[in-house]
């Protein structure tokens, strides 16, 4: 993997500031919010966790609902304090993002940035 991965955020109808936060619920309590990038074309989502706890984060066609009830540990882990870039499964639509957690205190905040990168 680069240690230098160019990422350009999503910007549509010339305003950025399309990034989702997300913070987990307690111990099996799966949290979930929509990424839109209609009107747009975001290739990539760029995962950030902040805090000292790991989570694992669903990304998915399904719907946020869906999602939030799916999510788990069998999904894709993100150690705390990392960025990751992944593959937007819906580009140019919404994809629903869920996050969940295996502690009950000092929940870290998961971003899901839109946008396009990480394939330099």
């Amino acid at each position: 993997m680069a240690s230098f991965m160019p990422f350009e955020p999503l910007v549509k109808n010339s305003s950025a500031g399309l990034t989702v936060v997300v913070t987990p619920g307690p111990i099996g309590g799966g949290v979930a919010s929509t990424v839109d990038s209609t009107g747009g074309q975001a290739a990539s989502l760029l995962v950030t966790t902040t805090g000292t706890t790991p989570a694992w984060v669903r990304i998915s066609t399904e719907t946020a609902t869906v999602a939030a009830g799916q999510v788990s540990t069998t999904d894709v882990a993100i150690p705390a304090n990392t960025v990751r870039i992944f593959a937007n499964p819906n580009p140019v639509g919404k994809t629903a993002v869920a996050v969940v957690c295996t502690v009950t205190t000092t929940l870290s905040n998961v971003y899901f940035t839109p946008g396009n990168g990480g394939d330099d």
